[in-house]
């Protein structure tokens, strides 16, 4: 995306606190489009091949919750629809991790406490909802394809780890934006002209 500098001053530039090629374009495009300027499709095409990565990325991307969770400071809790980004899974991760945690501290309560009743039906259910909840990613992920040996069995391992290191990098990013000012939504410029995209 390409923004004329008058446009980008009237937005305010970049916000620095987003520090990764995750959410930053939907965030400028919305304070530039809220300053009364128009994002356009233009005509040209770049090709960005895709660099070597290893099996682990989607753990590493992760990172980009504790960005959501700046977003949802600075424009409450709308801020998918306002900045147009599609709705995540973090509440399904939530509670897949929810239940990963309750069966392991069932187990450790059967284990430790030598009472095999409550604390092994709690630890059973939560890790059958936990498989399901975790299959169901893996599924989701897998069926695009190509669906090769390597890619299942990193889809596989990816999926069980990615629920918990996506809601500890919110809860970092919730916690280190807490004080965050709200950005006041209802201000916008009557201008509209129009940014080369």
């Amino acid at each position: 995306m390409a923004y004329r500098r008058e446009a980008l001053d009237a937005a305010g530039g970049f916000d620095e606190r987003l520090p990764r090629a995750f959410r930053e374009d939907a965030e400028i495009a919305f304070r530039v489009r809220r300053a009364g300027w128009r994002l356009q499709a233009g005509r040209r095409e770049t090709r960005h091949p895709v660099r070597p990565e290893t099996r682990w990325v989607s753990l590493r991307t992760q990172r980009g919750n504790a960005d959501d969770a700046l977003l949802r400071r600075l424009y409450g809790p709308r801020w998918r629809d306002l900045l147009e980004i599609p709705p995540g899974r973090r509440s399904r991760h939530a509670a897949v991790t929810a239940l990963a945690v309750t069966a392991l501290t069932g187990g450790i309560a059967a284990l430790v406490t030598g009472r095999r009743g409550w604390a092994i039906v709690a630890a059973a259910a939560a890790t059958g909802w936990w498989a399901a909840g975790t299959a169901e990613f893996a599924a989701a992920r897998i069926v695009p394809g190509p669906r090769d040996r390597d890619e299942v069995v990193t889809m596989l391992a990816t999926s069980v780890a990615i629920p918990p290191v996506a809601v500890a990098h919110w809860l970092r990013g919730w916690w280190t934006w807490r004080g965050a000012e709200p950005i006041p939504i209802s201000a916008r410029s009557e201008r509209t002209r129009t940014v080369p995209a």
